[in-house]
């Protein structure tokens, strides 16, 4: 098995939580807020945060700072 499949992901910072949780199965950054239980691509996180919930741009920076931390990406097909 290789050392990424064997990474466990960042702990999601507090200042996120607000609107999003991680799956630690499958390794997914997952909206919550207002009901959306959304899969997220990490390439689409702040902007996804910004046009439906209207996060503010400090909390969207430091959503793009988080997973530009991890060692992995997903996207529709991989996940």
């Amino acid at each position: 098995m290789s050392n990424q499949l064997m990474q466990l992901p960042l702990p999601l910072p507090d200042a996120l939580r607000q609107w999003l949780t991680l799956n630690t199965e499958f390794r997914v950054l997952i909206c919550y807020s207002a009901g959306c239980q959304r899969a997220l691509a990490p390439g689409g996180i702040s902007r996804y945060l910004r046009d439906k919930h209207q996060v503010h741009i400090k909390q969207r920076k430091l959503a793009d700072q988080y997973v530009e931390q991890w060692q992995w990406l997903y996207n529709s097909h991989t996940v």
